[in-house]
């Protein structure tokens, strides 16, 4: 959004990839919906995570997960063996 036309009740619009704003202001009436939340730096995180290092902490990221997961499970099978054994 580029600005506010309090006078006609109106916003002027601009897109992200264009150099002028848009060919017809939009009125107060179609806008749809209301700001709930905000998280911030949350576009940070889709743009770098295109690159070759943001895929590796990804896949890094996934990992650990996937272990911390299993892991108790792991550990707790690994007890009832030693039990077992004594």
């Amino acid at each position: 959004m580029n600005s506010i036309d309090e006078k006609n009740n109106t916003f002027i619009t601009k897109g992200d990839a264009n150099n002028t704003v848009d060919g017809s202001p939009v009125p107060y009436q179609n806008i749809v919906g209301k700001v709930k939340f905000i998280v911030p730096f949350l576009g940070y995180i889709s743009m770098n995570i295109k690159t070759p290092l943001g895929i590796a902490m990804l896949c890094g990221v996934v990992a650990i997960i996937i272990i911390l997961n299993f892991l108790p499970d792991v550990l707790e099978h690994e007890e009832e063996k030693d039990k077992n054994k004594k």
